[in-house]
């Protein structure tokens, strides 16, 4: 039986952009538990009608509502390297203290979102598009990473390839973390070595 989120009395009180909001948090949770949850079963999780789905998330099936959740979730992005200190390769300590601040902010912005579909196979949800989507915003990460000054690295195709890679390891991570697989520490401690290793030895050895 659907879960719904408010009394009905309540929810017919709420203003436009309150029931977009009750829709969005219904429609999250439908894709955590179900990537293949239909317009129907976020409407029922909502306590609304599919109409109004529909009238709020225009387009047809699951697709809208999906890439507004997504675009609410990518816009967080540039907060992951804002105001870092500079010397991401000075010393062993200072590159793992550096890495821990970005690590950290990558899972509070994993932590963003109540469900783990973004970071899953799943979420390419009905031909949404949202799977390339991610791809793209992951390379986007990657070139942001590469071309960020304080870090002093040799931006080029290789380096941003590198990366990437660790990139998508991290989603592996993440996606086992928000799963219940392992623990938010686990995957802290896993992506710091990795990062530290990344940017210590891995990317140095590419630029020299």
């Amino acid at each position: 039986m659907a879960r719904v989120s408010k009394p009905i009395e309540d929810r017919e009180r709420l203003s436009p952009p309150q029931r977009r909001a009750l829709i969005l948090d219904a429609a999250n949770r439908c894709f955590a538990r179900d990537p293949d949850c239909s317009l129907r079963d976020i409407a029922d999780e909502a306590g609304v009608s599919r109409q109004l789905v529909q009238l709020y998330f225009p387009g047809g099936g699951v697709g809208p509502v999906a890439n507004v959740l997504f675009d609410e979730f990518v816009t967080q992005a540039p907060w992951l390297l804002a105001d870092l200190p500079e010397g991401i390769r000075s010393t062993p300590d200072q590159t793992r203290a550096r890495v821990e601040v970005i690590v950290n902010r990558g899972l509070d912005w994993a932590e963003a979102t109540p469900g783990a579909w973004i970071f899953g196979p799943g979420r390419d949800l009905a031909g949404s598009g949202i799977g390339q989507r991610w791809e793209e915003t992951q390379q986007a990460i990657a070139a942001m990473i590469s071309s960020y000054p304080p870090f002093g690295l040799d931006d080029s195709p290789l380096t941003r390839t590198v990366i990437y890679a660790e990139l998508r390891a991290l989603e592996v991570l993440i996606h086992a973390w928000r799963t219940g697989h392992i623990s938010r520490e686990d995957c802290e401690a896993a992506a710091v070595l990795r990062f530290t290793s990344l940017f210590a030895t891995t990317l140095p050895a590419l630029t020299n």
